[in-house]
């Protein structure tokens, strides 16, 4: 579990492009080398390579160095890059390392010299016409993509020291924190794309990887291929206009600095700066052929005021080819990134180093996609073939277009050899099937609880047991649970069953509660309860299928349910009295409750849009009262972006609730206002309002919150920490409750009680990057609620 959450962690940030795949033959030779200048003897990154009359082909890496496997039957190596002269190389079978030196272009005209013929805008505004007539053409593409991804990781968290000299060590073992800091993926994958159904289907053909990854893990093929041709990039939530976007003009400064010659071609090569600090913006050069005003090849970074979570450093390579139909296409993708993540500054942290680069060839534009890609279960996923995992050294060895450096291969035999040793240690805790942890819990009528969970677990079967002692009830209590997790697992539904036996005291409280730990804590410390209890014995049997948009759940419970007395006015800080426990009505009962979510952010990829849709249903009998109750809930969250701001957009969310219950409903079942626990608040509370005061057996509730986002913060010119200010929110909630003469629970009538406030988020707190405040603020206002005040804190993430 441990290499698994770091690992999927990290590689999100740096994870490139789409993913295409070929199983090339076996060839017999493969060409190494490295390109520099011949008058400066440096190297030249990003350098094409291609077999003449062969669709084959490479890039040079940072360090100029290459490797190219050579199909049977080439006899010609084409060698260029932008403002050096194009050299052909004769191959001989027998070459297998060639060191090219390319000659600076004698033809190179500066700005001065270009500037009275074309300006620098109208290039770019030419570049964007041509764009949309490329991205008109384009209908489908098909191609195969090599990848490859270097990751070192450092720091704390994976063993090493840090700054302070602060170690952690890890739970699996000495030798496995170095078993964690180095990763080598590549993959050969196949693409196909239909641009005009929006229709991506990826197959991992082969691949490889060092041993601390399970192959599983590898799935360095993505499904849609980073590309600067579009008008935005986004990463971890950023969204960073592009030099060719349809708005660029607004957010960079464009200078023509040379034209310069690639193979027989002109190219005008302009510099990009940003012309805002507010809002997310690249830097560097982009390169652009005269006359047809395609773009070739990008050289860009985030520029000092953008801020992409975790990293420090990023910049990106591209290059671009054309088709034999004249469409242009994204062929190369280089990304170099150091990341740097602070759970608590100086004590735990990492940091990672990463180069992924994807390399694609025999691409096909236009022509007819395999049928099996229509298929709606395939459309926009990455499968692995069977074969993925079975090529042997030489298959690599023959194919790979990456070299690997002394660097890499001490990396492999340093990994495989620590993997030996740690996953013996793996094996010895995968085959423990037992676990336990304390059970510590206080509140007003369990008073100190004291006990033990103990979990046996073995494949999809799990027993959980929970028992502990109330010293206020002066009693034992507990559950018995069985879990059958996953016993239908298909790629439409995934089904799991479950069974308890509890003699337990069950708490009683809103649709939306508190974690029951943050409860204790809450009263042990700030002396406010949030649930209300009562004591119930009994069995219950459910289930859950989870599809790909909805989830089903239902369940059955007998029990008979009694009520408990408050047993404490005590808490660590104050002996204030505490409200009273409600009664309830004892009787054994028969419940029947099922429901489902839905939500709709599949349907709506590539947009910030969001909606989800709960619905709960309950039957209830009551066996001693003859009593029959029936009960249903629904709810209804929206997520509506509403302007651009260059990271996550300002966006509205309204969450809309209702409920309905028989009068007979007992007050176990009834509804109950969601309030702040103490210093604690979240979505769908009410801040200002007392806790456990009202409710009812009909409710009708609206909660409004508009993060205005930092933009504000930006604009003004504030300081930043992280390169990102504090968000504001704007926030109010209403809610109506209605309730019988016999309810325990107060109820609102005709009125409701109304509050409004506002809200900061994304507040650092100067030890953690991974963890920033939030505070929220709330006024009572309308007949009730006039005079209350409440606020909440509470934790956000980075994006």
């Amino acid at each position: 579990m441990f290499s698994k959450i770091k690992f999927t962690y990290l590689i999100i940030i740096f994870l490139l492009a789409i993913p295409f795949t070929y199983i090339y033959p076996q060839n017999p030779n493969v060409l190494i080398g490295t390109i520099i200048d011949l008058e400066t003897q440096k190297p030249i990154p990003g350098a094409t390579l291609r077999i003449v009359n062969f669709d084959k082909g490479t890039y040079s890496s940072s360090s100029g160095k290459f490797r190219l496997p050579v199909p049977v039957g080439a006899s010609k190596l084409k060698v260029s890059s932008l403002g050096y002269e194009t050299k052909y190389i004769e191959l001989e079978r027998k070459t297998d390392t060639l060191d090219i030196k390319l000659k600076p272009s004698s033809f190179k005209m500066k700005s001065v010299e270009v500037t009275g013929q074309i300006d620098a805008n109208e290039i770019i505004r030419r570049s964007i016409e041509r764009k949309e007539e490329n991205l008109k053409k384009l209908k489908t593409f098909s191609g195969t993509l090599y990848s490859k991804l270097v990751l070192e990781l450092a720091g704390s968290i994976f063993g090493g020291p840090t700054q302070g000299g602060f170690q952690v060590g890890s739970a699996i073992g000495e030798t496995a924190p170095e078993k964690y800091k180095m990763f080598v993926l590549e993959t050969f994958s196949k693409t196909y794309r239909d641009y005009e159904k929006n229709i991506t289907h990826t197959d991992i053909l082969q691949r490889r990887q060092t041993s601390n990854i399970p192959p599983q893990q590898n799935l360095l093929a993505i499904g849609n291929f980073m590309n600067f041709y579009d008008d935005e990039i986004d990463m971890l939530n950023t969204k960073i206009q592009t030099p060719l976007g349809s708005s660029c003009f607004s957010y960079y400064n464009f200078e023509l600095i040379e034209r310069n010659i690639l193979d027989d071609r002109f190219v005008y090569l302009i510099k990009v700066q940003p012309k805002t600090s507010t809002y997310p913006a690249f830097t560097g050069t982009i390169s652009i052929v005269e006359g047809s005003y395609n773009l070739v090849e990008v050289s860009l970074q985030p520029s000092p005021n953008t801020r992409i979570p975790f990293l420090d450093s990023l910049t990106f390579l591209q290059k671009f080819d054309e088709s034999l139909q004249g469409v242009w296409y994204p062929s190369f993708l280089e990304v170099t990134a150091k990341a740097r993540v602070d759970i608590i500054k100086g004590i735990l942290e990492a940091t990672a180093f990463a180069t992924a680069t994807s390399i694609f060839s025999e691409t096909k534009i236009n022509e007819a996609l395999p049928d099996s890609i229509y298929v709606q279960e395939n459309s926009g996923t990455i499968t692995v073939s069977k074969e993925a995992d079975s090529s042997k050294t030489e298959f690599w060895e023959n194919n790979s277009q990456r070299e690997i450096t002394p660097r890499e291969l001490k990396m492999y035999q340093e990994v495989d050899s620590l993997s030996a040793i740690s996953d013996s240690l793996e094996k010895e805790k995968s085959a423990k099937f037992f676990d336990y942890f304390p059970d510590i819990r206080f509140n007003r009528v369990c008073s100190i609880g004291l006990g033990a969970i103990a979990s046996l677990f073995y494949k999809k079967i799990s027993l959980n047991v929970d028992a502990y002692y109330s010293f206020g009830q002066k009693k034992p209590f507990g559950e018995v649970n069985l879990n059958l997790t996953n016993i239908f697992d298909s790629s439409f539904v995934n089904l799991s069953l479950y069974g308890k036996y509890f003699s337990d005291i069950g708490n009683i409280s809103s649709n939306i509660d508190y974690p029951f730990l943050v409860n204790t804590i809450s009263s042990a410390i700030f002396h406010e309860d949030y649930f209300d209890y009562y004591r119930k014995v009994g069995w219950v049997t459910g289930f859950n299928a989870n599809m790909r948009f909805v989830n089903l759940y239902g369940f059955m419970e007998i029990s008979k349910q009694d009520s408990l007395q408050k047993t404490t006015n005590n808490s660590i800080f104050s002996s204030g009295i505490w409200r009273n426990n409600p009664v309830i009505y004892p009787d054994n009962y028969r419940i029947f409750t099922g429901g489902f979510t839905v939500n709709t952010s599949s349907f709506f990829r590539n947009t910030d849009f969001n909606a989800s849709i709960k619905f709960n249903a309950i039957y209830g009998e009551m066996e001693e009262q003859n009593t029959i109750f029936r009960q249903v809930e629904g709810e209804l969250n929206l997520v509506i972006p509403t302007f651009y701001t260059g990271y996550s957009p300002m966006k509205i969310e309204l969450l809309l609730m209702a409920g309905k219950s028989c009068k007979s409903t007992p007050y176990q079942y009834q509804f109950r206002m969601p309030t702040r626990l103490a210093i604690i608040g979240q979505t769908g509370v009410f801040y200002s309002a007392p806790i456990g005061i009202y409710g009812g057996n009909e409710f009708l509730a609206g909660h409004f919150n508009y993060n205005l986002t930092d933009l504000w913060w930006r604009a003004i010119g504030l300081s930043r920490y992280e390169g990102r200010g504090i968000d504001l929110l704007l926030s109010g909630s209403s809610t109506r409750f209605i309730s019988p003469a016999s309810s325990y629970y107060k109820q609102t009538g005709n009125d409701y009680y109304t509050e409004a406030g506002f809200g900061l988020s994304r507040i650092p707190t100067f030890i953690s990057n991974v963890g920033y405040l939030s505070f929220d603020a709330r006024w009572g206002i309308g007949p009730i609620a006039n005079g209350n005040f409440g606020w909440g804190l509470g934790i956000t993430l980075p994006f």
